[in-house]
């Protein structure tokens, strides 16, 4: 990754926090896409960094089983959404977002409004009210950002440099969460 790479300092700062690994070689790979249970994984890996109690014991079937039974056990996966939910399947922007404002949400976590403005993002206009809410509530928190000052691009798959910006963000936004 090069000296300049506009996430080096977050992607960094995540693996020294023990959020993020890499993908072998010594390298983070931040342009490669991630899966929803990576993401799931990642905040999973957050959460207990801080509140290590919360860390599940026992055996686990698969890579991410602890995270993602933590996740459908407050609230980040919803039940109606857990036949549906494919593990290895891209997250995109929106999804990724959703997760952790459900996460901050079930854990009664105060978003810390830093910037009172909001850039209306053109196309969030179809979707659902906790997306909005999601990406209103981080834009404002400085947490997250658009593409561009009229697009989130909600849609697009997210990638592994985004999710430890964002993550990174998230650490400095809560402290200790």
């Amino acid at each position: 990754m090069a000296d300049d790479y506009w996430a080096k300092w977050s992607i960094n700062k995540a693996y020294e926090l023990g959020l993020v690994g890499g993908i072998g070689d010594n390298k983070y790979g931040p342009n490669m896409t991630l899966t929803k249970a990576q993401v799931l994984q990642m905040m999973y890996n957050m959460w207990i960094s801080k509140h290590p109690e919360d860390k599940l014991s026992g055996e686990a079937s698969n890579w991410y089983e602890h995270a993602l039974t933590w996740a459908k056990a407050n609230q980040i996966i919803k039940e109606d959404e857990v036949s549906s939910f494919e593990p290895d399947s891209d997250v995109t922007r929106e999804q990724a977002c959703v997760y952790l404002y459900r996460m901050v949400e079930n854990k009664q976590l105060n978003i810390p409004f830093v910037d009172p403005y909001y850039w209306t993002f053109s196309d969030l206009e179809n979707k659902s009210e906790e997306t909005k809410e999601a990406v209103k509530s981080f834009q404002k928190a400085k947490i997250i950002s658009g593409v561009s000052s009229n697009s989130f691009a909600p849609d697009k798959i997210l990638t592994r440099a985004q999710m430890a910006t964002i993550m990174e963000r998230l650490m400095l936004s809560y402290g200790t969460m």
